[in-house]
């Protein structure tokens, strides 16, 4: 007794014992995949890029000098209330998939034993 291991049960887990001994419990009541035993696959996501203005306020004080707040060019005519030019993060997601989709273990928890037929 305690010939070879059949081909069929090749990769399947052994519990306790091995493969050829009768008694031997093999196989998994459950079974968490792996990431390359998942299906390839992508998740869906959202971005949302809104972009944005700053305003600023220009004063001149009595003696025709500009003072102010916020980001102030001061190379070309000022307009009191005025709002900087509108501008986006440029920020992305790229959708990678995932998963590869290798085989796994799908042999339920079993023990094995020799069978003896008379002919």
């Amino acid at each position: 007794m305690g010939g070879a291991a059949s081909t069929f049960l090749n990769g399947v887990p052994v519990i306790t014992g091995n493969l050829t001994t009768p008694g031997s419990i093999v196989g998994e009541n459950l079974h968490q995949l792996s990431s390359g035993e998942n299906g390839p696959h992508t998740h869906p996501n959202t971005l949302t890029d809104p972009t944005h203005a700053h305003s600023y306020l220009i004063s001149f004080d009595s003696g025709g000098r500009v003072s102010g707040t916020g980001n102030l060019f001061l190379g070309g005519p000022q307009t009191n209330g005025a709002t900087t030019g509108a501008s986006g993060t440029g920020i992305s997601i790229n959708n990678a998939s995932s998963g590869a989709g290798a085989g796994h273990n799908t042999a339920q928890r079993s023990m094995t034993c020799y069978w003896n037929l008379a002919l």
